[in-house]
């Protein structure tokens, strides 16, 4: 080999050696860093109506790829006040910094944000300024400064409002409307209390902005509490926060008391006494309103006497009577409505009653055991109102017509007490329509055991003359059938 080409290529090994430890040595390539930019270094607010919250944001982002620790210290006006979500990033992370002004005064305020990071050995700090100001101040005329609802009856309501009104330089906003803890249930709003509600500025020549909050104190028997208190929270300094007290007296109902329910027989006057009733506050005397509220099928009965404290009722029919009695006091608050009812159940265990719509005709009511003929003298009618019909002498088991109407209506009862096993035959007569120039009229047949209607039949007869074979009546089944139906004769 040629000498001058050795000595060329000998620093060439030597110098790759240098290369290769110069690279594993660099610092920068052995370790990560963290680094810290924020996005903005100052926040001027401006200028802002006293109380008027404003807030802005400040982006902090780790640009490096080791993790970061950062901490906020703030010094300054009690103007400012801030937030930050995350204190520790990672790589290409970012955290908010909230940042909020809300002056007291009219005057400039301001402060400084301190963020320190381990973006360096012995941390890093990144300064952002802070800067507003205090201009206007809106103002709140807030009336009335107290709610009192007189006195309320139980179970109805009463209704305030409080009006405010916007008068100040800058618009006023209502940020809370609600009631104190422990008021009393009674008390609600009526209508929307949506918050927050902005009410502009005064304006000379113009009316002034206002809202109105409406309240209601309703009482009942699980809410008798009555004290109260409004709160409103306003932009306003001088009326920040407004309690505004609630008062109320309650008028409890009166109580209806009508009396224990009652059995009675059909046709046997029954006196009601609804002097029991009274007022829990004395508010005397008491006025009564009775109402018939429910009655059997065909009931014509009538209440009399109904706004006194004793009215009276004849049951016309077997079956239920249910009045409905309601008290009200001398200050006009009526009771809830208290029931008795009155069962009118026959002392017979089988009843035929006839009915009929006619005002002058008159019609007779036949009831027969089989084979016995209209007119003859084993027939049940209002000529042979006690046919010996079961075991003789014994008149329990007979049936009993109890009586005859000549003209209007009815009723004609047949009853048993005791009725013998079998069928009985039921016969209805037209016999007079009294000189009418319309006769024609609907008669009806009902049938009952033991006080409860068993069947309800309905013809309508034209004409003095005609006669009704309405069908039979099976004792003890209480099977009642026309002839179309199978009823024998």
């Amino acid at each position: 080999m040629n000498r001058r080409t050795l000595r060329r290529a000998a620093p060439a090994l030597p110098l790759l050696v240098v290369l290769v430890l110069t690279a594993c040595s660099d610092p920068a390539l052995q370790k990560a860093e963290a680094r810290l930019e924020a996005d903005r270094a100052a926040i001027d607010f401006g200028e802002r109506p006293v109380l008027d919250e404003a807030t802005e944001t400040v982006l902090l982002t780790n640009v490096g790829r080791a993790p970061l620790e950062l901490s906020v210290r703030y010094e300054g006006d009690d103007a400012f006040t801030w937030t930050v979500d995350l204190t520790s990033l990672d790589g290409g992370a970012v955290a908010s910094l909230a940042v909020t002004f809300r002056a007291t005064e009219q005057k400039p305020y301001v402060g400084k944000l301190f963020v320190t990071s381990n973006e360096v050995e012995g941390g890093a700090v990144k300064e952002i300024s802070l800067a507003g100001v205090g201009s206007t101040v809106a103002s709140a005329l807030i009336e009335p400064e107290s709610l009192d609802f007189g006195r309320v009856g139980e179970g109805r309501a009463g209704v305030k409002r409080v009006k405010i009104t916007s008068v100040g330089t800058a618009d006023l906003k209502v940020k809370t409307i609600a009631f104190k803890a422990g008021s009393s249930a009674a008390y609600a709003f009526v209508g929307s209390t949506r918050t927050p509600q902005v009410l502009a500025k005064h304006v000379d020549g113009t009316p002034d902005a206002f809202a109105e909050v409406t309240v209601k104190f309703a009482p009942t028997a699980d809410k008798l509490e009555t004290a109260g208190v409004l709160v409103l929270e306003t932009t306003d300094p001088q009326h920040a926060l407004v309690e505004i007290p609630l008062t109320a007296q309650i008028n409890r109902q009166p109580v209806a008391v009508p009396g224990a329910d009652r059995q009675v027989a059909p046709l046997t006057p029954v006196s009601l006494d609804g002097s029991a009733s009274n007022d829990p506050d004395g508010d005397v005397p008491l006025t009564f309103k009775w109402t018939l509220a429910t009655q059997p099928q065909g009931s014509a009965a009538k209440l009399t006497g109904a706004d006194t404290a004793t009215p009276s009722l004849t049951p016309d029919q077997p079956g239920a009577y249910g009045l409905d009695l309601v008290v009200t006091d001398s200050a006009g608050l009526p009771s809830k409505p208290a029931r008795v009812t009155i069962v009118s159940v026959a002392a017979d265990k089988l009843v035929v009653q006839l009915i009929w719509d006619h005002p002058l005709a008159d019609l007779d009511l036949h009831l027969l055991r089989p084979g016995d003929q209209v007119g003859s003298d084993q027939e049940c009618s209002w000529e042979h109102p006690h046919p010996d019909w079961g075991v003789a002498g014994d008149t329990n088991d007979d049936p009993a017509h109890l009586g005859d109407k000549l003209s209007g209506f009815g009723p004609e009862y047949v009853v048993f007490e005791e009725p013998p096993e079998g069928p009985y035959r039921i016969v209805v007569d037209y016999v007079s329509s009294q000189g009418s120039a319309t006769p024609a009229l609907r008669a009806t047949v009902r049938v009952y055991m033991y006080g409860a209607i068993q069947r309800e039949l309905d013809l309508t007869m034209n004409a003095a003359g005609e006669s009704w074979d309405v069908g039979t009546v099976t004792w003890p089944t209480g099977l009642v059938q026309t002839p179309a139906e199978g009823a024998t004769p």
